[in-house]
């Protein structure tokens, strides 16, 4: 049974930072107790401050608030505080540094677990989606989603909620410093500061918006680098390097304007918030001063207060600086959250066990749709054991289609698709794929040892057969020439391999898991002369024991088969 993380559960629309944190509430406490044990050594020392000054340098006693002094014990008197005030700061500071290192310590592990979790998940959901909707979203988009996108996540998590939370918690104790040593003055403080703080919101919205273009623009850049890497040759053999370096650079310069915009409102939130918040302690400072000349509050308790105000000052700044990772953060999962809450998906069908020999496969007027328009439309096809049946026709007619119905990579409009008399939706359809032998027009020869390419998905199975199956396809000529056998390393596409080689290691892929079903789609595709004509040779051994559908649009290869299907022009 496959695993789950809380990220992929059918969870709707619940947001999806709750999503990733699910499971590790206990951490979150955690990491939040070692926050609070931070706040309230940053606020010890601004509640230290003014009274010990006072005591120190005032020539008079410690006093305590006058509004808190009859729910306290006497203050201790100027020999003593001087004794111990060397000591209570060493301490706070210790204690401080420890639940700094524990809170960042903490932080570190849950944002790297939870990233590599997005990731992974975000992985299995991409492996699930119909190979259609693979093509449709972009290579490149999705993985600039798994990456640049999953990296604003976790700073999201690390440097902007947990931010958040730290400063926050420090506002709060250090604001109950305030309201301790003076509660009239702390009310006309945060009446007056709350006024430099309102743009942050307005430009929260800013520059979520701004984020958001920019994560868009930077998975577009992606696309475009992998559809001009993918097809590098072609631009060299055509003369179009100046057409793709000019397409390439309007896709940059849209990436350099969106991140441009978006440092823009970040740059200016940041130090317009500032001077509100100057211009907010300046007034407050004016009425302080009134207060003492009054009388009304003792000048160690506004020294404290003050302190308190200005310590007061980072964690505020903090919660403004975290927008500037919030909102390209949500920007990011916005974008991850789009992929993962997709409602398309390959068929998963149903829990009955495929059959384990070769499989009569039966379409009863199929009708399947592609891009929204139909495909096929009525197509009847029996598939035998022990036989090769021949999808003959144009490009656009149907044959790839036909053979992703048959191995539950879509599922149909209309009509029935039977195994053994059963319906397929009633198979497990993992199992029901993994039976299936398939080379694709494309070869899907990847980077790795020629080894790894064949025993691809499975590298302890049927390794055992490897050089028989190498006879079979041919394949043993290409091991024995190439300078360290089955354990060269190829590059990507297959690189180091002619077309017909790598044609033959799709072959040898195919059948190394002894499919009971066998899907060639254009097999002759890259090969030679020479080398069509051993696999004309090879397909009666091949298709032994086999079910097996060969697509090709070469009626000399289709010759080959006991049965041939001809579809018609494409709609």
């Amino acid at each position: 049974m496959t695993e789950t993380t809380p990220v992929d559960r059918p969870l709707h629309r619940e947001p999806l930072v709750r999503r990733l944190l699910r499971g590790r509430w206990s951490h979150v406490l955690r990491i939040s107790a070692w926050a609070g044990l931070l706040a309230a050594c940053t606020a010890a020392y601004g509640a230290l401050a003014g009274p010990a000054l006072r005591a120190l340098f005032g020539g008079g006693g410690l006093r305590w608030p006058v509004w808190l002094a009859p729910h306290l014990p006497p203050p201790p008197d100027l020999e003593t505080l001087r004794l111990a005030l060397p000591a209570i700061i060493v301490a706070v500071a210790l204690v401080k540094a420890l639940a700094f290192h524990r809170h960042a310590v903490g932080l570190a592990r849950l944002g790297q677990t939870v990233v590599a979790d997005l990731r992974r998940t975000v992985h299995r959901r991409v492996l699930r989606l119909p190979p259609d909707l693979m093509l449709a979203l972009g290579l490149g988009d999705l993985v600039s989603r798994m990456t640049h996108d999953a990296a604003a996540a976790e700073r999201l998590l690390v440097d902007g909620v947990a931010a958040v939370l730290r400063d926050g918690l420090q506002a709060i104790a250090l604001i109950a410093v305030c309201i301790a040593l003076d509660p009239w003055l702390a009310l006309v403080a945060f009446a007056v500061y709350p006024l430099a703080f309102w743009p942050v919101a307005r430009f929260a919205r800013r520059l979520r918006r701004a984020a958001g273009d920019a994560h868009a623009e930077t998975g577009a850049m992606g696309l475009e680098l992998t559809d001009q890497l993918g097809r590098l040759a072609l631009i060299q053999l055509s003369g179009a390097g100046a057409w793709a370096e000019a397409r390439f650079a309007r896709v940059v310069d849209a990436v350099r304007v969106a991140v441009v915009r978006s440092v823009r409102i970040r740059a200016f939130a940041s130090p317009f918030t500032e001077v509100l918040g100057a211009a907010a302690l300046a007034g407050t400072l004016i009425y302080a001063a009134g207060r003492v000349a009054d009388g009304q509050t003792a000048p160690e308790n506004v020294i404290g207060f003050f302190a308190a105000l200005m310590m007061l000052y980072q964690p505020i700044k903090g919660l403004v600086r975290a927008q500037e990772v919030i909102q390209p953060g949500r920007a990011a999962l916005a974008r991850i959250a789009d992929v993962l809450e997709r409602s398309e998906r390959l068929p998963v069908g149903g829990n009955a066990a495929p059959p384990t020999g070769a499989p009569v496969i039966e379409l009863c007027g199929v009708r399947a749709e592609r891009g929204g328009r139909t495909v096929l439309d009525g197509l009847d096809l029996r598939l035998e054991p022990g036989r090769i049946t021949a999808l003959l026709g144009p490009n656009g007619s149907g044959k790839t289609t036909t053979a992703w119905l048959v191995a539950g990579l879509m599922a149909p409009v209309d009509g029935t698709i039977r195994i053994d008399g059963r319906p397929l939706e009633t198979l497990d359809a993992e199992r029901w794929r993994a039976g299936i032998g398939w080379v694709t027009q494309g070869l899907d020869v990847g980077r790795g040892t020629l080894r790894e390419n064949v025993l691809f998905g499975d590298p302890e199975g049927g390794g055992q057969r490897l050089d028989t199956i190498a006879q079979r396809v041919g394949l043993d000529r290409v091991v024995a020439r190439l300078p360290e056998g089955w354990q060269t390393p190829l590059g990507d596409g297959g690189a180091g391999l002619s077309g017909g080689e790598r044609q033959r290691v799709a072959l040898a892929r195919a059948l190394v898991r002894a499919p009971t079903v066998l899907v060639l789609d254009e097999p002759d595709a890259h090969l030679d002369a020479e080398a069509i004509e051993a696999l004309r040779a090879a397909l009666p051994t091949v298709a032994r024991g086999r079910t097996v559908l060969l697509i090709t649009h070469d009626a000399a290869v289709a010759a080959l088969a006991d049965a041939v299907v001809r579809l018609g022009e494409a709609a």
